[in-house]
């Protein structure tokens, strides 16, 4: 759906990492489930020092095209993990100072070359109203708090 920056889900890593017994021999190291944005796993894929598996998103991100999702990949059909950039007022900020800001900042997104260098980052816009953000907010928490039901996550 909606997402800032979509979490990429990283299942493979390749280096060319040397290793004490082997100075000389590039090492292939294979790291189970990392995870790293975007962002900031983009430019080592871009490049070649890491190659995506999958991405965790419901739909595959412009920016990777070339990269599945990991329903795609033979992974769970629902599984999605994201992240977000918010930007937040203190309580009781006055409505018309709240509504300018959010028209200023939806403007500057609108930008060709704004929308361009978020999109290379893998990140889908998102400049809800604050009425439509307090959905997508209850909507995830929501979700998430299944997540957390079901694996019977705990704080100790």
């Amino acid at each position: 759906m909606f997402k800032h920056a979509l979490i990429i889900f990283v299942l493979g890593l390749t280096l060319a990492a040397q290793a004490q017994t082997f100075p000389t021999k590039p090492v292939r190291i294979i790291t189970p489930f990392p995870v790293g944005t975007s962002a900031t796993a983009g430019p080592l894929y871009r490049a070649g020092k890491l190659k995506f598996l999958a991405i965790a998103a419901p739909k595959r991100l412009p920016a990777y095209k070339d990269v599945p999702t990991v329903a795609e990949a033979g992974g769970p059909k629902d599984f999605e993990v994201s992240g977000m950039t918010v930007i937040a007022a203190p309580r009781g900020l006055p409505k018309a100072v709240a509504d300018k800001i959010s028209a200023d900042i939806a403007k500057a997104l609108a930008e060709p070359d704004m929308r361009e260098k978020f999109v290379s980052f893998g990140y889908e816009l998102f400049t809800p109203s604050r009425e439509q953000f307090g959905q997508y907010i209850q909507a995830e928490s929501a979700r998430q708090a299944a997540v957390i039901l079901k694996a019977k996550a705990a704080l100790d």
